[in-house]
């Protein structure tokens, strides 16, 4: 009886990728494609003075993305930070409007810019602050309070068209 010992081979395991990570994955990937593509397409798009020009024109939409991943990373959603960049400019239009207009909407507080400015950004920092309060001290999920600053100011102001659809 012939009996031959086979070697102890373990077969090749594939390990499985996770969810975050294929999502984080094909974010890049899209990213990456949509960069070749354009610079396949657009004339003179790796040029320095167009990188400056890309950063410049969407700072604020890159720091916003900033810090809202740095929400979902820990677990957050915020749905109130289109609602709150969109208050601070209301805010500081109207710190920084002449008093004494033709009408109610026309007269505002007559601060100094860089007054108005800060004003602003004191009370979205206070909306911050009131969102923090209700997650972190009362428990109530992230996505539920700041569900009041991105739907509810649209009821209170009368704009019911994003509501509809």
């Amino acid at each position: 009886m012939n009996t031959s010992v086979k070697p102890n081979h373990s077969p090749v395991e594939y390990r499985r990728v996770s969810d975050q990570m294929y999502i984080t994955l094909l974010v890049a990937f899209v990213a990456i494609g949509l960069f070749l593509v354009a610079s396949a397409f657009v004339p003179n798009f790796f040029q320095v003075q167009n990188m400056l020009n890309l950063i410049t024109n969407n700072w604020a939409v890159i720091s916003l993305g900033v810090g809202v991943s740095f929400l979902l990373i820990s677990g957050n959603f915020d749905l109130s930070v289109g609602g709150i960049v969109a208050l601070s400019g209301v805010l500081s239009v109207w710190f920084a409007q002449a008093l004494g207009g033709g009408s109610a909407l026309s007269t505002g507080l007559g601060l100094p810019y860089w007054l108005a400015v800060v004003g602003a950004l004191m009370g979205a920092l206070a909306i911050g602050g009131l969102n923090a309060l209700f997650v972190v001290k009362f428990r109530i999920p992230s996505i539920i309070v700041t569900l009041y600053y991105d739907g509810g100011e649209r009821y209170r102001s009368g704009n019911y068209s994003r509501l509809a659809t």
